[in-house]
């Protein structure tokens, strides 16, 4: 195989495009018309579509299982590049009618699809398969897709929707007795209620998520409910048990080796450290979590921290700063077509997000808050994260 790959490669009939270590082959686009002519010809392209399906669904499925590890990195490079095999896999399942590898694929994408701005196509992906599904489809796959549609449509804002599938789903997991999808959709619907401002609901729905992850020996779930938690604890004053939450969500993380868990929680450290007027030490966490953010180029959650930053710079009486800031997350987050508000993804009393915006209008003129918040929305989010680390 090897050696036919590298005549074709001499032959300029497969174009080889070095990849870091590796390599990527593609054709052009006369040679790709014309050897799909010759494969339609030969009776055989429904076969082959369908290989290739497989094989995406595998690869997703890959993906779902191992993208929280040390792997992180090269599975979101991986997942980006293969997009347009990944497309045609699911548009193929559609046209094709193999909707049960289609709901397998984008059920286990979602993750991606949310991390990388892709929230929207991957709900029209999801929303269009799942209004195919045929009545025989495996309950475990379609929880898993309603699932994954659920969760997006919270992203979105949809709430009242999400809530409807994320509960659909729960009820597949419970009739399979499947701990770990319970308690995922459990923590799922915790963070929809958190969206509709639902605190005690979202509180009782992570901790009844927390204790069944626990029992199932899920770590990942497991840390995921203790940051909700520490998240929601931090925002009701409570610090110390805030502290604890997420220290022992970043233990679990750290072992996991999940490098965007990590951060997370170093986010929600320092979110905890402005609360307590420890602007140094904020500063410090949001330089180490933005770090690896951008290193992952997950800029949707980059935004959350340049939020955060602004807030703080707001405390250490720099306006200017802050609301530059503000500025470049408002922009970001329309381009990301991410419609939650900060609060409440945060858990931060809306109040102190008016205190800090007041603060920056207390200290400088009306023109000058909007010349830097001008200023702001017209930076990249390389820019804003060096003009955030420019403080620190």
């Amino acid at each position: 195989m090897l050696d036919l790959l590298g005549y074709l490669v001499d032959k300029s009939l497969v174009v080889a495009q070095p990849r870091g270590a590796a390599s990527w082959y593609s054709l052009l686009y006369p040679v790709r018309a014309y050897a799909m002519e010759q494969l339609q010809c030969s009776g055989n392209e429904l076969r082959f579509r369908s290989r290739h399906l497989d094989w995406y669904v595998q690869l997703g499925e890959q993906f779902s299982s191992d993208w929280r590890g040390p792997m992180q990195r090269m599975w979101f490079e991986t997942i980006e590049r293969e997009e347009s095999n990944i497309r045609a896999a699911l548009r193929g399942s559609l046209d094709r009618g193999e909707i049960t590898a289609g709901l397998r694929l984008a059920g286990a994408l979602y993750r991606y699809w949310d991390l990388h701005n892709r929230s929207t196509e991957g709900s029209e992906w999801l929303a269009a398969l799942l209004s195919a599904a045929p009545a025989a489809t495996p309950s475990d796959v379609l929880a898993r897709a309603l699932g994954a549609a659920g969760r997006l449509a919270t992203y979105h804002g949809e709430t009242a929707q999400g809530d409807a599938q994320l509960k659909q789903a729960l009820h597949l997991w419970c009739e399979l007795d499947n701990q770990p999808g319970i308690a995922h959709t459990l923590i799922a619907l915790g963070s929809n209620a958190q969206a509709k401002h639902q605190s005690a609901t979202a509180e009782a729905l992570w901790t009844a998520g927390l204790a069944t992850a626990r029992s199932a020996g899920d770590r990942r779930n497991a840390y995921w409910a203790l940051h909700s938690l520490g998240r929601q604890a931090a925002g009701r004053g409570d610090y110390d048990s805030a502290r604890a939450l997420h220290e022992e969500s970043l233990r679990l993380k750290r072992e996991q080796r999940d490098a965007f868990g990590v951060a997370s929680s170093l986010s929600g450290l320092a979110q905890i450290a402005w609360y307590c007027n420890d602007y140094e030490q904020a500063r410090a966490l949001l330089h180490e979590s933005l770090t690896v953010l951008r290193d992952l180029g997950l800029w949707g959650k980059v935004a959350l921290d340049l939020w955060l930053f602004a807030h703080v710079s707001a405390a250490c009486g720099e306006p200017e700063r802050s609301a530059c800031l503000f500025g470049a997350v408002t922009a970001l987050r329309e381009r990301v077509g991410d419609r939650r508000a900060m609060s409440s993804v945060l858990s931060i009393d809306p109040v102190r997000v008016e205190a800090s915006l007041a603060a920056c209008r207390a200290m400088l003129s009306p023109v000058a808050f909007e010349a830097a918040w001008t200023a702001g929305t017209a930076m990249t989010m390389d820019e804003a994260v060096s003009f955030a680390f420019a403080a620190t």
